[in-house]
C-alpha cells in the first residue's frame, strides 16, 4: 500500500491558502455555491461514463453515487490537489475534475469513495482550523457497483441547507443536464431519494410545432430538436440551447439571447464545440 493511503494518516494540502483559492475559484461560477456543487459533481459522474446516478439529500447531507469508471490511485491522489488538472482538455465537461472541491470551505466534511476493478479507496476531507487536510479512511459498501464513485458532503451553512431538497436538485439537473435526462447520451437512470428524475419537457398539449433535425458541420454530427409552445415557457427553459457532452450551455454565458425566445425550447447537441468552452467557468471570460 502506498504511503499516502495509510488509513488515518492525515495529510495537509500543499497549497498555503486553500480557503482563498477555493473562494476565488467559486466566484467565477455564475450561480450559487450549492448549485455549483450539484452541477460539478454531476458533471464528474457523466465524465466517468456513468449510466446510473443516484442522489440522496437528507437533513444537511448531499450524496451522489455513480456507476462510472472510478478513479485510479494516481487520479484519486491528484483529486485532492485542486491545482492539479486530471482531465484532458476538450474531452470532458467537468471543470478539471473539481467536483465537490468547489464546496470544501462550506462543508463540515467531504467523503469520497472510488472503485475500479483494481483499486478501492476512500478519504475524508475537511478543514482543521485554517488547515485543509485529507486522510484515507476504511472503504464502505457505499458503492454497490463493480466500479464507480461516491461523494458525501455535509453542509454547514443555513443558506445552503435551505436549498437541500429534492425539488431544488431536480430543477438544477433539468436546467443544466436535460439532454442527458432525455436519453441523448450514455446516461440511462437518475434518481433523487429513490425517485426517478424526469426531464423537463414542453407539455404535449402546448406544443404547436416540433422539428427534429440532424446534419453535419464538416466531419461533426449535429442533432437535436426545436419546439414552439403555445404559451410562454419558464424563463430558465426559454431557448433554444446548445448542449456539449450532455451539459446545457446557457445563452447568458455568451451574452447572447435569441429573439422572441419566450415560446421556444430546443436542444442543439454539438459536442465538438467543447473546444470553445474549456477556458473558464465564468461568463465574464468563457464558459466551460
Amino acid at each position: 500500500m502506498p504511503e499516502e493511503w495509510i488509513i488515518g494518516r492525515r495529510q495537509p494540502s500543499t497549497v498555503s491558502d486553500w480557503k482563498k483559492l477555493i473562494q476565488d475559484f467559486r466566484d467565477q461560477f455564475p450561480y450559487d455555491p450549492f448549485t455549483a456543487l450539484i452541477v460539478e459533481t454531476f458533471a464528474n459522474a457523466l465524465d466517468a461514463k456513468s449510466t446510473k446516478i443516484d442522489i440522496q439529500v437528507d437533513g444537511n447531507t448531499y450524496r451522489i453515487l455513480d456507476n462510472g469508471n472510478g478513479m485510479t490511485p494516481y487520479e484519486f491522489k491528484e483529486y485532492h490537489n485542486i491545482a492539479s488538472l486530471t482531465k484532458r482538455r476538450g474531452e470532458t465537461i467537468g471543470f478539471a475534475g473539481v467536483g465537490a472541491k468547489v464546496f470544501l470551505d462550506r462543508a463540515e466534511y467531504t467523503i469520497t469513495e472510488t472503485k475500479t476493478r483494481s483499486f478501492h479507496g476512500a478519504t475524508h476531507w475537511a478543514f482543521y482550523g485554517e488547515s485543509l487536510e485529507w486522510e484515507p479512511i476504511p472503504t464502505s459498501n457505499a458503492i454497490h457497483y463493480s466500479t464507480g464513485t461516491y461523494v458525501e458532503v455535509k453542509l454547514r451553512t443555513d443558506e445552503d441547507i435551505t436549498k437541500l431538497n429534492p425539488q431544488f436538485v431536480e430543477r438544477v439537473l433539468q436546467q443544466y443536464y436535460n439532454a442527458a435526462l432525455l436519453g441523448h447520451y450514455h446516461l440511462r437512470s437518475v434518481s433523487i431519494n429513490g425517485r426517478e428524475v424526469k426531464p423537463w419537457e414542453v407539455p404535449q398539449s402546448e406544443i404547436e410545432k416540433r422539428k427534429d433535425f440532424e446534419f453535419k458541420v464538416g466531419k461533426h454530427r449535429i442533432r437535436g430538436f426545436l419546439v414552439k409552445s403555445s404559451k410562454a415557457l419558464p424563463e430558465e427553459f426559454q431557448g433554444p440551447f446548445i448542449v456539449v457532452f450532455g451539459k446545457t450551455v446557457m445563452q447568458w454565458w455568451f451574452r447572447q439571447y435569441p429573439l422572441s425566445s419566450e415560446t421556444f425550447y430546443g436542444l442543439v447537441l454539438a459536442d465538438y464545440l467543447i473546444c470553445l468552452l474549456y477556458t473558464s467557468p465564468s461568463p465574464r471570460d468563457r464558459t466551460r
